[in-house]
């Protein structure tokens, strides 16, 4: 169940994980449970690694990444500060 108007500096992090199907199964406890939940995804290059990549690939005229690993990401995982723990304790039984 994912709520409009979730701000982040209103919630509290519940995991941060860069497997996104650590983060599916996360996703699908929350929503059996009905519980509010917003991901964040952050790129671990940042903005100004990525447009480094790319203008360095665009000028030797190479396919994206290719030969390279994908790029890393990271998936934050936000609830409500009052549905923390119940959240928290659904995610150490799976």
């Amino acid at each position: 169940m994912i709520e409009l108007f979730m701000f982040i500096p209103f919630l509290k992090l519940l995991v941060a994980e860069t497997d996104s199907g650590n983060v599916e199964q996360i996703e699908h406890i929350l929503k059996n449970n009905r519980i509010p939940y917003r991901i964040q995804t952050y790129s671990l290059r940042g903005v100004f690694g990525r447009q480094h990549d790319s203008v360095s690939y665009k000028n030797l005229n190479l396919p994206m990444y290719k030969g390279a690993s994908n790029p890393t990401l990271s998936y934050a995982v936000y609830v409500w500060k009052k549905d923390f723990e119940k959240a928290s304790s659904l995610i150490e039984k799976e």
